[in-house]
């Protein structure tokens, strides 16, 4: 059971670690916000995940999904998959083998549009 920090409201759908019910989400989101981006930075971390998409003035720019990294040398986008050696970005195509899908023929849970079917018009 998870308590909302803004509205002090009990139940079992409230995270413990997000800490806000999803109508204190809905209609206080930028009072809300600042606090889920903490919590959303640290779960990053600690995968060793960069906390934003990277922007790099002199990046490559990946494109692949909706966060459009520029990626520096030698770092990963926002996904930690996809990473610039010497130029190039590597990582994140299926030929490298660094992938798990698989085909959902009920997709109920979305995933980027740029694999998807619904997304792609394949």
């Amino acid at each position: 059971m998870g308590t909302c920090n803004f509205c002090k409201k009990n139940a079992k759908t409230i995270s413990n670690t997000i800490g806000f019910c999803a109508d204190c989400i809905r209609a206080h989101f930028d009072r809300v916000w600042p606090q889920i981006k903490t919590v959303h930075r640290h779960s990053r971390r600690a995968y060793g995940l960069p906390e934003n998409p990277p922007r790099a003035e002199h990046g490559i720019l990946c494109g692949l999904c909706v966060h459009n990294c520029r990626i520096p040398e030698n770092e990963t986008g926002f996904c930690g998959v996809r990473r610039v050696k010497n130029g190039r970005i590597h990582g994140g195509r299926p030929h490298e083998g660094n992938l798990y899908f698989y085909f959902d023929p009920l997709p109920t849970n979305c995933v980027g549009d740029f694999v998807c079917p619904a997304g792609t018009g394949c």
